[in-house]
């Protein structure tokens, strides 16, 4: 009796773990599947002809470019691409509004020298343009409020001419090497914070900043060189880290 009671019971934790490996393998594929379900290429404009380009669908007709881990188009592309701010899914044939250019979305498209984001636009992620050295222009709509961390970082070609007015928060070591027209910034009247390295290494001469600016950090300006700073009248200055 105790022999055969131990081979049933040794059977049930086999049959136990037969059945949670298959309810694991199962909830991978699902998570797989409604990867792929999400993701879609669409069509977007390089030098006036048609592209493929990845979307990932965030919310109720709402897409993001690319899948926020690899580039959304070719990294062979070169020239001037054109982001819509609609797209249609050709699998269901739905309309998608284009809210925001995700994480690594045109990482190391090392050939583009021009972007151009259309209005409707709200955020730039994370590193989304790291390693297009080429670029030298991006046209952002004044409904960007935010851009992400290291998002134009190393882009030494790139020249901006304004910030989005209603740009709200930037990240860490967003606009490191990049150039701005006449080295003079102004900065957006929504910036409360300048983060880390946000502008390092940015040829800078002049930056203009709001009294809503409470808070300079560590090296946000490191390596601009002789670069002068003006503030509009304002009750509280900003607090200035040692370092800034």
């Amino acid at each position: 009796m105790f022999v055969t009671f131990t081979i049933i019971n040794t059977e049930n934790k086999m049959r136990k773990y037969i059945l949670l490996l298959l309810l694991a393998v199962c909830a991978h594929v699902s998570a797989d599947v409604l990867d792929k379900v999400k993701l879609f290429k669409a069509t977007a404009q390089l030098n006036g002809k048609p592209i493929p380009m990845w979307f990932n669908i965030t919310g109720d007709d709402v897409v993001e470019v690319g899948n926020g881990k690899n580039a959304a188009i070719s990294q062979y592309a070169e020239g001037k691409l054109i982001v819509p701010s609609t797209i249609v899914n050709p699998t269901d044939n739905r309309t998608y509004k284009v809210k925001r250019v995700a994480n690594f979305a045109f990482n190391l498209c090392s050939k583009l020298s021009e972007v151009s984001l259309e209005e409707g636009l709200n955020e730039i992620g994370e590193h989304a343009f790291v390693g297009c050295n080429a670029l030298q222009t991006v046209s952002m709509p004044a409904t960007i409020t935010v851009i992400g961390r290291g998002a134009f970082m190393g882009c030494k070609q790139l020249l901006h001419a304004d910030l989005p007015q209603q740009l709200t928060a930037i990240g860490q070591e967003c606009f490191v090497e990049n150039r701005f027209s006449n080295n003079k910034l102004l900065l957006p009247a929504g910036i409360k914070s300048i983060p880390l390295a946000a502008f390092q290494h940015c040829q800078l001469q002049q930056v203009v900043l709001s009294p809503n600016v409470s808070n300079i950090d560590a090296e946000a300006f490191m390596q601009t060189v002789a670069c002068h700073f003006y503030m509009f009248d304002g009750n509280t200055a900003p607090t200035i880290n040692p370092k800034g």
